[in-house]
């Protein structure tokens, strides 16, 4: 058995093993929490196996683990606070290691180098031409700093924000009890681009369309 398969298969077990604790504490008080936590629970294990099946039959995604080393929460901080004063500097820099890549992904010229020169995504009738929208664009850490990750720029991403939700969400799915050592994370299969392609491309942001569009992704329904 794989590192994957057996991480996949101590997620599940973890899940369900709560599971059936919270269903074993019917009638106690505080019940109505507890039915409302089984409802949530059990529509998180039939997503985390949904989003697992669709990935390991994806053609830009894939199945990594990471161990369960959480930060300090000042680490967490004092990382995020530097990276937040520091982001629109690196973006302008990364924007212009990167800019074959974001071509790829469909941006035009002038939206590359309005990233180049501001350090920010371009947004609606910025570059005075109708083509020009709102772009899903974020410059993330591949590895969580909340899980030792770094400010590094070989830690950072490019990738639509709805997919960066999508990775954390999965991770936190999979975290129940102590005796949890490694988790599944949603990783690319290109290593070798820090912009990697997915279909669709950095389309128009609207958090309403985040679920739509991770159906379209990987063909299954989060619920």
């Amino acid at each position: 058995m794989s590192i994957v398969e057996q991480t996949l298969e101590g997620s599940i077990d973890r899940m369900e093993a709560r599971l059936q604790e919270l269903a074993a504490a019917r009638g106690k008080p505080n019940g109505s929490q507890r039915h409302k936590d089984i409802r949530r629970l059990t529509r998180n294990i039939s997503n985390f196996r949904a989003v697992t099946e669709r990935v390991q039959n994806s053609n830009e995604l894939t199945l990594g683990v990471l161990p369960y080393e959480p930060s300090d929460r000042e680490t967490v901080r004092k990382l995020r606070k530097e990276f937040k004063s520091a982001k629109k500097g690196i973006f302008r820099e990364l924007a212009q290691i990167w800019a074959q890549s974001f071509k790829k992904m469909g941006l035009t010229w002038d939206e590359i180098s309005y990233m180049q020169s501001y350090g920010n995504v371009p947004v609606f009738g910025k570059l005075n031409q109708s083509e020009s929208f709102a772009l899903d664009i974020s410059l993330e850490h591949d590895r969580p700093i909340a899980w030792g990750g770094t400010n590094d720029k070989d830690n950072l991403l490019a990738i639509p924000k709805y997919l960066n939700q999508l990775r954390s969400t999965y991770i936190h799915w999979q975290i129940y009890g102590r005796n949890t050592e490694t988790v599944l994370t949603i990783e690319f299969r290109d290593k070798t681009s820090k912009v990697p392609y997915i279909p669709g491309g950095f389309r128009e942001e609207n958090d309403s369309l985040n679920y739509s569009r991770i159906a379209e992704l990987l063909g299954c329904e989060i619920i």
